[in-house]
């Protein structure tokens, strides 16, 4: 009956996805920013809140003054979520536009240094920064992360060795961060969401994780 259940879940939130996609115009070029900023300090009455790396709402915020805009995810995750962008790299002051930096060191225990200057170090200041907004995203349901970024990607992160020579994948300095003070909080990166089956398991975590919020802070019934 549970696996039946759970069948029944997962098509629904497919099916809805499908949908809500069927309605999703390509942007090509420029991808205008239609979605919808929140505080994240959600009540039962208001929408579901997700953390997204800032750069993919079209948030001119990468190195290079660049964005990388995701309309799936501003045209079509917009109208079930509402976001609060985060880019921790401008965050800790570094600027638009800013210097490279790349993951280097012990795959386990990776520094963030400058690509052309490894002498900039901003590993304690990325984890610091979670440190400091951690506790502010309580109320959150999600993130999603920008894949392959030094800051903030989720395992798919190339890590140089101290020769320059790249040797293994890692985590973002932030985004391990972030993970680690909320374990249980649902996060995926664009890559992720571009898959069906994996796009539908993060939305039905999202909600499952705002229930069980709603459950812990309001008082509402799991079974309501």
């Amino acid at each position: 009956m549970a696996l039946r259940v759970l069948a029944c879940r997962r098509y629904l939130v497919s099916t809805v996805f499908c949908i809500m996609f069927n309605r999703f115009v390509t942007c090509a070029g420029q991808c205008p920013i239609t979605a919808r900023h929140a505080d994240p300090v959600p009540s039962p009455m208001q929408r579901i809140c997700l953390g997204v790396s800032s750069c993919l709402l079209g948030n001119r915020v990468r190195y290079d003054g660049s964005h990388k805009c995701d309309p799936l995810i501003v045209e079509t995750l917009g109208e079930l979520f509402d976001f609060v962008p985060i880019c921790p790299e401008e965050a800790i002051g570094m600027g638009v536009p800013r210097p490279p930096i790349r993951l280097q060191g012990k795959p386990t225990q990776p520094r963030a240094v400058g690509v052309d200057n490894p002498e900039l170090n901003i590993t304690m200041a990325l984890r610091d920064y979670a440190k400091q907004i951690a506790p502010k995203l309580q109320n959150i349901s999600g993130y999603i992360f920008k894949s392959q970024s030094p800051s903030c990607g989720t395992g798919d992160v190339q890590v140089y060795d101290n020769s320059g020579e790249p040797s293994s994948l890692g985590v973002g300095i932030f985004a391990q961060a972030l993970m680690s003070y909320w374990p249980l909080l649902p996060v995926t990166d664009e890559c992720c969401l571009a898959q069906p089956e994996a796009r539908a398991d993060f939305i039905e975590r999202v909600f499952a994780y705002r229930h069980w919020q709603d459950h812990n802070q309001y008082g509402v019934h799991i079974d309501e």
